[in-house]
């Protein structure tokens, strides 16, 4: 099991890692998700 921290980490990169360690067949655990970074355009950025 693979418990990462998602504070101060960019979104893409983040799931990005995350989905090669679940296909590897690892179970993935991301904590603190509220304090991920998240880059782009504002307008291409979609909110609740």
């Amino acid at each position: 099991m693979k418990i990462i921290d998602g504070k101060d980490a960019v979104l893409g990169r983040l799931a990005s890692y995350a989905a090669k360690e679940a296909l590897k067949g690892e179970e993935v655990i991301i904590v603190n998700c509220k304090e991920v970074i998240i880059t782009g355009n504002k307008k291409d950025i979609r909110g609740p």
